[in-house]
């Protein structure tokens, strides 16, 4: 069996550095932003954000409200920026989940994307219209992939 070496913290070091770069991190040309100071981005640019939302609706939502939900979340692909989207309803066997009943998932290649694109986006300001007044709550998470 071969003991894997451990690493220094030199090593680790460039796996945790923090984007310095500007526009939260934005590193697409076609936001008018260019990679003149490539040194400022870390491996968080490789990254993808990850962007979660846990959904407890409320309990007079009906098959129609829900589907109307679903064609709108669905159209949030339509923003530039957002790479992969999916709402879809908890199957966990295991019934921790707290009465979140759906979630909606999404992908961005920056935060930039997520920050300054997609949340003032009108088509996602329509869908937090239609959304919110038929949840109880709402969690939201982020993270890097």
């Amino acid at each position: 069996m071969r003991i894997p070496r451990q690493r220094s913290m030199a090593q680790w070091e460039p796996l945790f550095a923090v984007n310095t770069a500007p526009c939260l991190g934005h590193r697409d040309e076609e936001y008018g932003v260019g990679k003149e100071n490539s040194k400022a981005y870390s491996t968080l640019d490789q990254k993808k954000l990850i962007h979660i939302v846990l959904i407890e609706f409320k309990p007079s939502l009906s098959d129609t409200q829900l589907q109307q939900v679903s064609d709108a979340a669905y159209r949030l692909q339509q923003i530039k920026g957002v790479q992969s989207l999916n709402f879809g309803v908890n199957t966990s066997p295991e019934g921790l989940n707290k009465g979140y009943t759906h979630s909606l998932t999404m992908k961005f290649s920056d935060a930039y994307s997520r920050d300054s694109v997609y949340l003032p986006h009108p088509i996602h300001q329509d869908f937090v219209e239609l959304f919110v007044p038929l949840t109880n709550t709402v969690l939201v998470y982020d993270y890097w992939e």
